[in-house]
């Protein structure tokens, strides 16, 4: 175990630095009359590096990839997590809400309808602080740490069942209490549990979880001690690493080798001429053989949107793909098309508002 005595900032803070949202281009209307328009074409354009100009979905590209605005979530939210079904609904869970309470229900859009609703069941304990510490595995999803209502970290593993609309607490518990972990489901029934804080320090821990077990083992220890994690759901299929950022690395990527169990220095994001590099509390998800950054900065509430090339190592801007409202700390997960969802977060107030990109 590694313990970082760098001071924790102001982490429970209802806002920090710029106030107001990052608006970018014209929003950009989700259309009802097609269902399941966020599945139909993929998130990269025709020519060099796009896999020929193909859809990975097997369908021609169509027009130019956007951000879609999506129907209105029924909680403004920030700090939350989520998780899709095969990349299919979005399910958004826990985070703070107004009054500095936290949300203990699940919020799931329907991608064929565009339309949201809320899960009858209640976390056990509502937690925020978990945006890449949520992760779907084996049919069930599985919520790592996170704080309580009283700001306090906790050790608990809750999982919540999306097709009986049930929670549980996990017996096994965190090997300490924690909050912004981690978690990738990187198959074989194994969960990724990496870095994460307390109230005083950030670790550079990883281990293991076995859901068939329900134990945590061991893991390497990362490249660079972070928390507030921003994660890949799972390892990108052309090099089988885990990607990630996190308050304390926002400026650049580290990575996990499923092959060796290590984890590594990735590449630095670009030093933007108006935004810079810091990515704090950022979206990430793979996209074919990118990863593909947008939003974050914890103070800055960025809306611009970049990708790790992972064939040449590049990292390549994306002024196509500027989320409509900037923001920060938000639930964010992967689309089959491929593409990606946001949803919530926070730009000097808490977002009630989600979109979907392809």
């Amino acid at each position: 175990m590694s313990l970082s005595l760098r001071s924790l900032p102001c982490l429970f803070a209802a806002s920090l630095g710029l106030a107001g949202s990052a608006l970018a281009q014209g929003p950009v209307a989700y259309d009802s009359g097609q269902p399941g328009i966020l599945s139909d074409t993929a998130l990269v354009q025709p020519g060099a590096g796009s896999l020929g100009g193909q859809a990975f979905s097997g369908q021609a590209i169509q027009g130019t990839p956007a951000w879609y605005v999506l129907a209105r979530p029924l909680t403004a939210r920030s700090r939350c997590g989520s998780a899709t079904i095969g990349g299919k609904d979005f399910y958004v869970i826990g985070g703070e809400i107004a009054g500095g309470g936290r949300a203990d229900r699940v919020e799931i859009w329907d991608r064929q309808t565009d339309t949201w609703s809320q899960s009858h069941s209640v976390m056990p304990v509502p937690v925020s602080n978990v945006m890449g510490s949520c992760v779907f595995s084996g049919g069930l999803m599985y919520v790592f740490g996170g704080t309580d209502v009283a700001n306090q970290p906790v050790d608990l593993v809750q999982v919540f069942d999306p097709f009986a609309d049930s929670w549980t607490v996990h017996p096994t518990r965190l090997p300490r209490p924690m909050f912004g972990v981690g978690v990738s489901n990187i198959g074989g029934g194994e969960i990724l549990v990496c870095g994460g804080a307390d109230l005083n320090f950030y670790y550079d821990d990883s281990w293991l979880f076995e859901t068939w077990s329900g134990t945590f083992q061991p893991g390497s220890p990362m490249a660079h001690a972070d928390y507030l994690i921003t994660i890949t759901s799972t390892a990108n299929f052309v090099d089988a690493k885990v990607y990630m950022t996190g308050f304390a690395t926002s400026t650049f990527l580290q990575s996990f080798d499923l092959a060796s169990g290590q984890f590594q220095t990735a590449a630095s994001f670009r030093n933007d001429p108006v935004f810079g590099q810091d990515r704090a509390g950022c979206g990430m998800d793979n996209v074919g053989p990118r990863v593909f950054v947008y939003g974050g900065d914890w103070t800055g509430f960025r809306a611009d949107c970049e990708s790790y090339e992972i064939p040449s190592g590049q990292v390549v801007a994306r002024p196509s793909l500027t989320l409509n409202v900037g923001r920060r700390s938000f639930a964010y997960g992967p689309l089959p098309c491929p593409g990606c969802y946001v949803s919530g977060g926070w730009n000097g107030t808490l977002l009630q508002h989600a979109e979907g990109a392809r």
